[in-house]
């Protein structure tokens, strides 16, 4: 580490530049100084926490979009059953009830801690 020393080669050449007027300067410098400034970025995760509260909230995302669909397919279930009185039925229906039942509370649940 004691090789090591602070590298102004870089540093010194842009301020040397910043001090030329506008018709002396490198075209590379004056079109990056005309340039509109670059947009804002994403969030990006920087730590692990935030990383994993990420995958956290995408995970529940799709739990709830799951959910969504259980509960469809569920309305599309009951219909079909009543409309052809189909009761045997009713037993795969309440259980996808129950499951959707289920997937709801512990969504609400993530959400809230």
């Amino acid at each position: 580490k004691e090789d090591l020393y602070n590298n102004r080669a870089i540093t010194a050449l842009l301020d040397e530049e910043k001090g030329k007027s506008n018709e002396n300067m490198h075209p590379s410098i004056r079109d990056f100084m005309n340039a509109a400034p670059p947009e804002a970025p994403q969030y990006v995760p920087n730590t692990p926490e935030e990383l994993v509260e990420r995958r956290r909230m995408r995970r529940s995302d799709n739990q709830n979009l799951i959910t969504t669909f259980g509960i469809i397919l569920f309305c599309v279930l009951a219909a079909i059953t009543i409309l052809f009185k189909m009761w045997i039925f009713l037993l795969p229906l309440g259980a996808l009830l129950f499951c959707s039942y289920l997937r709801v509370l512990q969504w609400d649940y993530g959400r809230a801690s």
